[in-house]
């Protein structure tokens, strides 16, 4: 509840843009869990954004885990890309999670570059970190070939994917 006060003792890495959670102590006991990966949105010096699953939460300087490790070179490049797909983008539809995939329970993540020309069409795809699955990484592929900005506004995002079994 409100005014409650817990501590967690473990260790903090990071691994291409994901804050990893290690707990090993914890005070009271019950919020010893499990390992916790969480996405990081933005790192500064008094403050952590992280996404989970559909909230971000905000981790004041208080907070923020000491001798945190340097994040992943493209953290920050995919916080100014998603701001710049939301102001400029006109079609900007995430990638589909292939049935094929879904039947096998195949699940991945990965980091993609996508190149604008003037006229705001996609002049290029590179995959910097793949989903693990070429099934996956096509799916992204072609959505992200379909994508249109308003011409001259964009001319390179760094884009994350998540596939993701929910609900199973």
């Amino acid at each position: 509840g409100f005014g409650a006060r817990w501590e967690i003792e473990g260790t903090w890495t990071v691994d291409n843009g994901v804050l990893i959670e290690s707990p090993t102590k914890a005070t009271p006991p019950t919020r010893l869990g499990p390992v916790a990966k969480t996405k990081i949105v933005s790192l500064d010096s008094d403050r952590l954004m992280l996404r989970d699953g559909a909230r971000v939460v905000e981790l004041r300087r208080a907070r923020v885990p000491e001798n945190l490790p340097p994040i992943s070179r493209w953290v920050f490049a995919m916080a100014r890309s998603a701001e710049q797909r939301k102001l400029f983008g006109i079609e900007t539809r995430n990638p589909s999670y292939p049935k094929v995939t879904q039947l096998k329970r195949i699940e991945g993540d990965g980091v993609f570059r996508i190149s604008v020309n003037g006229q705001g069409r996609v002049a290029g795809i590179e995959i910097l970190e793949s989903t693990g699955n070429a099934t996956l990484d096509g799916a992204a592929v072609a959505a992200f070939q379909r994508w249109r900005f308003t011409p001259r506004t964009v001319k390179e995002l760094v884009v994350p994917v998540s596939f993701r079994m929910r609900g199973f």
